[in-house]
């Protein structure tokens, strides 16, 4: 459990939550990308290796994978298709007791404008 397959493509640094029980959970922590990623002005790439052991890291101490979160240049941000495909993907390729894993698409306008999310269920549909 909490374990990504490895040829899972992603979107970028995550969220890791616990689950004090069946009908909530705590956000306790949203990394920041890491040195060994690449990034660009308009693109991500993780660095797959360094998550994976950061994900398993946290699953040792009771945290579980939620999702991905990143930024967007527009105001009013909207998760691109490789951000839907990628997200939706990784639900299904993952070994996990979610029901559902969360992408926060963080643009320039102030919240809640400036924000956008969804939960993916790896069915192909999301819920915005």
């Amino acid at each position: 459990m909490g374990r990504l397959a490895p040829a899972t493509s992603g979107i970028g640094p995550y969220r890791t939550c616990r689950a004090p029980s069946p009908t909530w959970i705590e956000v306790v922590e949203a990394t920041g990308p890491r040195r060994t990623d690449r990034r660009t002005r308009t693109s991500y790439a993780p660095d797959r290796p360094a998550e994976q052991r950061e994900i398993d890291d946290r699953f040792g101490r009771d945290l579980h994978f939620l999702g991905d979160w990143h930024t967007h240049l527009e105001r009013t941000p909207r998760p691109s298709c490789p951000d839907i495909s990628s997200l939706d993907d990784t639900v299904r390729r993952s070994v996990h007791a979610m029901l559902a894993f969360v992408l926060v698409v963080v643009g320039q306008a102030p919240a809640p404008d400036g924000r956008h999310v969804s939960l993916f269920r790896g069915d192909g549909v999301s819920i915005c």
